[in-house]
């Protein structure tokens, strides 16, 4: 599973919590194992906003 905005997912003070989530629909059976990519969106400093 791909989740965009990675830390806002990952961030276990936020209202997500996808690893969290994630971790507890594996144990409890209700989904297979499942890998979990978190990718954050780059940052380019000098560029113009």
């Amino acid at each position: 599973m791909v989740f965009q905005d990675g830390w806002w997912y990952l961030d276990p003070a936020a209202e997500v919590r996808g690893a969290i989530v994630l971790d507890n629909l594996i144990h409890r059976g209700d989904i297979p194992v499942t890998i979990g990519v978190f990718v954050d969106p780059g940052v380019f400093p000098d560029a113009e906003t």
